[in-house]
């Protein structure tokens, strides 16, 4: 049986680094960044049109280049948490969990009973090979990983009480929606968004639970991980292509002149 990477990784305290798929939803594009050393992809369709069938081939891809794939649903809802699982995702990010009701219901949802509500469609999952019901869907339940987005300062203040439910694996910053409920949208800088993303992160580590976020650069990650961020995304496929591609130009340009 194939062993969560990042999960494994997590809970032994180790730092995770990751990456952000949404535009360019190509299993070759997830090859190369398996190739340049990633441990997780975070395939985002909450903010992105990526259909099924290319949602399965970019997380069979995945899983075959040994780059853990983790997918964030558009909702927490049972189809969506479930149809992510079955396409052999490692793990599913829930976006704007508020509550623990709501933190429940989606452990639920991505786990087998005796632990929750989870229908058995695991061919991708097992790889499609012929299943041992009895030792699979306890080892399944165990492996899959379950992240809490915190997007919200009702999530923040509900977050000591999300982080006790059992089977929330790790919680994630969302960082813009977290900088528009405070009222300063897009100001990631802002002392309101810095003051709350380090609330989060301390009533995370003390808790004992992983938390990340996402930051375009490594210099950017290190004060967070320095207070004790493990489950980071190092850049995203629009921001990576953007950054380097406005690079290269501005370089030729430097010498060429314009147009």
């Amino acid at each position: 049986m194939r062993e969560n990477p990042v999960k494994a990784a997590l809970d032994s305290g180790k730092t995770v680094v990751g990456v952000g798929l949404t535009i360019a939803a190509n299993p070759l594009v997830v090859r190369v960044l398996a190739t340049a050393g990633y441990d997780w992809v975070f395939i985002d369709i909450e903010h992105s049109m990526i259909a099924c069938d290319t949602l399965i081939a970019l997380v069979q891809m995945a899983r075959a280049s040994g780059i853990s794939p983790v997918v964030r649903t558009q909702d927490s809802e049972y189809h969506l948490i479930a149809n992510i699982l079955d396409t052999g995702a490692d793990g599913v990010m829930v976006p704007r969990v508020e509550t623990v009701e709501q933190a429940a219901r989606a452990v639920s949802y991505a786990r087998f009973p005796p632990d929750g509500v989870r229908g058995c469609g695991t061919s991708a999952v097992l790889g499609y090979g012929r299943a041992d019901w009895p030792v699979d869907l306890p080892w399944l339940n165990q492996q899959t990983l379950i992240i809490a987005q915190v997007e919200s300062m009702r999530s923040v203040e509900n977050l000591p009480e999300i982080i006790q439910v059992p089977g929330v694996d790790a919680v994630f910053i969302g960082r813009f929606d977290l900088s528009i409920d405070l009222g300063v949208p897009g100001q990631i800088g802002h002392p309101k968004t810095v003051e709350a993303m380090q609330r989060i992160t301390d009533i995370c580590v003390a808790g004992g639970m992983p938390v990340g976020t996402v930051l375009g650069s490594p210099e950017a990650l290190k004060p967070w991980w320095e207070r004790g961020m493990r489950l980071l995304v190092c850049g995203a496929d629009s921001s990576m292509l953007l950054n380097a591609g406005t690079e290269n130009v501005n370089g030729v340009r430097a010498y060429a002149g314009e147009l």
